[in-house]
């Protein structure tokens, strides 16, 4: 204890000869714990917080490799998600979303929206419901006019009032994306502050004002038009390992083997970050090495 205090004093006395020195490096040391603080709560938020979906360790995103063409991030056409629902077991859902253009018209105001064209199970793929209203049922996914549509809590907000809107309404022109023109009627409301965290290159943005399910069989879609950004959720006993070996088997089946194409899962959370990932260890690498410096002076 005596030796400790005694080199409090020592300390103590050379900061009192070299004030300017002793404040800037004190100011260092500060800035050098702050920037440490701040990257840290952004790699935590973005690489190591699990996404904000129930059970998100068991979301895995999808992609078709095509061989052929050299690109190895493709969509699935429709018939080939029906496919994977039916050869993958480990899966308890699988579904799809294409993003589209539109204009949405109510009492005469025009407003340009993105509107998520799923099939009728995407949301509950995520684990996500409305807060109000009602989730896509099986039936909503057979052609009828009008068209269900499901609008995001902000959009309710905005455009609404957050008013009561369940039954309402509206007409949507449609842009591109392979939604239909004509009426919709509101049948739910999503909670404010929901985003769709999907891979960057899926093209599906974080943000939607509304969803509206996909009104044909997929099956009888055209196979050589992929536009589907492919969920699967893993059943509560699978594995990623047990669904990769099944999309092997499926790719190995008579229809895909000869073009040489192949499915593949990636977890959901890891392919969200796979571009900004190198870039954040580098920064949270760079703030490790400021604080050290710091810590030399």
């Amino acid at each position: 204890m005596e030796s400790l205090l005694q080199d409090v004093r020592v300390i103590l006395r050379s900061l009192k000869n070299s004030p300017g020195f002793a404040a800037t490096a004190i100011l260092m040391t500060a800035m050098a714990i702050g920037i440490n603080t701040a990257m840290f709560t952004v790699v935590h938020a973005t690489m190591l917080a699990p996404l904000p979906y129930p059970h998100a360790d068991r979301l895995t995103f999808i992609w078709k490799d095509l061989t052929s063409a050299a690109y190895q991030r493709a969509p699935l056409a429709p018939p080939e998600l029906v496919d994977l629902r039916r050869g993958a077991s480990q899966y308890e859902q699988i579904g799809g979303i294409q993003s589209a253009t539109a204009t949405l018209i109510d009492e005469g105001r025009p407003q340009s929206v993105r509107i998520g064209n799923i099939t009728v199970n995407f949301l509950s793929v995520l684990g996500v419901a409305p807060v109000s209203g009602r989730a896509f049922t099986e039936s909503d996914g057979q052609w009828r006019t009008p068209w269900p549509l499901i609008i995001s809590g902000e959009l309710h907000q905005s455009r609404f009032g957050g008013a009561d809107v369940i039954g309402r309404m509206v007409r949507i022109d449609a842009g591109m994306g392979g939604l239909q023109g004509g009426q919709y009627e509101i049948i739910g409301v999503m909670p404010v502050g929901f985003d769709q965290l999907l891979p960057p290159d899926s093209r599906v943005p974080r943000h939607m004002d509304g969803w509206s399910p996909i009104q044909y069989p997929l099956e009888n879609a055209g196979r050589n038009v992929s536009f589907l950004s492919t969920v699967g959720r893993l059943a509560p006993n699978a594995t990623l390992a047990g669904a990769q070996a099944q999309l092997e088997a499926i790719n190995r089946s008579p229809q895909y083997a000869s073009s040489g194409d192949r499915f593949y899962a990636i977890p959901l959370n890891a392919d969200v970050m796979r571009e900004a990932r190198p870039a954040l260890i580098v920064l949270q690498s760079a703030a490790g090495l400021v604080l050290l410096v710091a810590c030399a002076i």
